[in-house]
């Protein structure tokens, strides 16, 4: 059995944020658990909110028969607001892989943020490595061509929990949104610590992410158009990263 962890914050104390109604962020995070349980119908789910949100009586009446655990506590609030999303993230990916009875006996987990879901989740986890894949966010060289990684994408990764536990636990604790430095950077920053070699932690495939942005309040794009364009991006970025880092 494999279990999918949803880091959520229904009140947000984060700067930076546009979608900030609780109700909404509630029934959004809703909504991305029922499509997560269509296409992973026989995974675990634990949600771990971190700002004292409890969505068990939620989940009982939305989803009666679905394996969903849910942890809720108190973020540190004060260094969210002065840190950022991330470091609160941190938290809350920490409090769960302490607290969880159903990661407790994972090998490794799925991390996906909160009112988003993966619809491509099942053909990605067929060929992950075993160890960390994500998907990989490019800057532009000297030429102003984007060839050179330098961020993960966390909202969603596959990661095995003891290399989490040994590199990526305490990151979030370097987080500085206000200077600009996000938690995609101090993942990354792990990575290229650990392995040089980063195309070796790409997704083989890019990951096609629906639903809404916590960050931005907005729907990520459905169109046929936009995810052919995402698959072609993806396959020549993959061929770059992996040729040359």
């Amino acid at each position: 059995m494999t279990t999918i962890l949803i880091t959520s914050s229904v009140k947000v104390s984060a700067p930076y944020t546009s979608l900030t109604n609780e109700e909404e962020r509630a029934k959004l995070t809703l909504e991305a658990l029922k499509k997560w349980l269509a296409i992973a119908p026989t995974y675990k789910i634990v949600i771990c909110d971190g700002s004292n949100y409890n969505f068990s009586n939620d989940c009982k009446k939305s989803f009666p028969n679905a394996d969903i655990e849910c942890l809720f506590f108190e973020n540190n609030t004060s260094l969210v607001s002065e840190y950022g999303k991330g470091y609160g993230e941190g938290e809350i990916i920490e409090f769960a892989l302490k607290n969880s009875s159903f990661l407790k006996h994972e090998n490794f987990f799925i991390k996906c943020s909160a009112r988003i879901w993966v619809k491509n989740f099942n053909k990605i986890l067929i060929s992950w490595n075993g160890i960390f894949e994500c998907d990989l966010g490019l800057k532009r060289n000297n030429l102003r061509v984007p060839i050179i990684p330098y961020y993960v994408d966390t909202k969603f990764y596959i990661v095995n929990k003891n290399f989490y536990l040994k590199h990526f636990l305490n990151v979030y604790k370097n987080v500085r949104d206000k200077e600009w430095n996000f938690i995609e950077h101090e993942f990354f920053k792990s990575l290229v610590s650990i392995n040089k070699k980063v195309g070796h932690y790409l997704v083989s495939q890019k990951p096609i992410i629906l639903g809404v942005s916590g960050t931005y309040g907005t729907k990520y794009n459905t169109s046929r158009f936009y995810f052919l364009k995402k698959k072609i991006t993806h396959f020549i970025k993959s061929y770059i990263i992996k040729a040359y880092y």
